[in-house]
């Protein structure tokens, strides 16, 4: 202790101790932390409704209803031409809160509507290769007709490029563009007709029992339509050779054994569309794919490319081919459109 009792620093002498309290040393203040923040971007979905009156009522009517305008004109739909899709119609919209921002609104069945009742039925309506895609969902069958049409080609020793080909350039393999007026042949009533041509492959009515036989062929399944297609392609060639005058039914086995067609050679195919003269253009052929270009070039092109010539309409002979095809066939082209 210190000397004089107080705690403070006298002179130490003797048995006493004396000690000096050190000085007080202040804690140093703690440095305070710059504040620190964390940015994100969130999206917040704003639930909406939308008040559209009778739309229910609509959609059922006019395309997805039992009786709807739209399954009566493609009867094939759900198997050949797959299924429909409830489309929605959609707008933009914009809201404000802290920043302004925009987003979608969404209306039932209105895109459906206009893909399949407006656009849907006006592709159909034109002539064939014109038009808009129209965009169905999946087929409810699994099977898909190019494997029967290549197993039909081999049957028949026929190149399968040029039997899907001819199907491509017939109905751009598209069932909107085979049509639903009537065949009655052979007991049977064929509803995918256009005029007097039916089916994926555009077979003849009046020429359906020259090909079909004996065999109850069915004019609108896509196989038994190539079956049709591939005996037509054969047994033109044998006819040419004026050694074929009747039918399938007598000439069809002869036919089978001595007749064939090589890889390259659409002389079938230009008999099969109807030119006496063999793979050479028409007005129609022109109006359809430019000048100078035939059938058999849009076949060929199927068989090298994968794709048939591109549709590039020449209004400089739609009169003529109208005069010349279509007249005749019952499906006149409306010239003035391509004007």
């Amino acid at each position: 202790r210190d000397a004089g009792g107080t705690g403070g620093t006298g002179s130490c002498n003797g048995n006493w101790y004396c000690c000096k309290l050190p000085n007080q040393v202040p804690k140093p203040t703690p440095t305070p932390l710059p504040p620190q923040t964390c940015s994100k971007t969130v999206s917040i979905a704003l639930s909406t409704s939308s008040n559209t009156p009778k739309i229910d009522d609509i959609w059922s009517r006019l395309v997805a209803g039992p009786t709807a305008v739209v399954k009566r004109m493609f009867p094939k739909l759900g198997t050949q031409i797959g299924t429909l899709k409830d489309i929605p119609g959609s707008t933009s919209v914009t809201y404000t809160g802290a920043q302004a921002s925009s987003g979608e609104l969404n209306f039932p069945h209105i895109g459906g509507i206009s893909e399949y009742f407006l656009k849907g039925i006006q592709t159909l309506l034109r002539p064939k290769g014109y038009g808009e895609p129209i965009s169905f969902g999946p087929p409810t069958s699994t099977t898909t007709a190019s494997g029967d049409i290549c197993a039909v080609a081999n049957k028949y020793k026929v190149p399968c490029c040029m039997l899907k080909g001819i199907i491509e350039v017939e109905t751009a393999n598209n069932p909107l563009f085979i049509g639903t007026d009537s065949c009655v042949r052979n007991g049977r009533t064929f509803s995918c007709c256009i005029g007097n041509y039916c089916g994926p492959t555009r077979i003849a009515c009046n020429q359906y029992m020259a090909w079909n036989g004996n065999d109850n062929l069915d004019l609108c399944d896509p196989t038994d339509s190539a079956e049709l297609l591939a005996r037509a392609m054969l047994f033109k060639l044998c006819q040419a050779d004026g050694k074929c005058v009747s039918g399938w039914a007598k000439d069809g086995n002869y036919i089978l054994a001595n007749y064939s067609i090589e890889d390259g050679d659409y002389t079938a195919a230009a008999y099969f569309y109807g030119l006496a003269n063999g793979c050479r253009v028409t007005s129609c052929s022109q109006f359809r794919w430019g000048e100078g270009k035939g059938y058999c070039d849009s076949v060929e092109s199927y068989c090298e490319t994968g794709k048939t010539l591109e549709s590039k309409p020449d209004v400089r002979y739609c009169e003529q081919c109208n005069t010349d095809e279509m007249i005749p066939a019952g499906v006149p082209i409306d010239c003035s459109i391509y004007q």
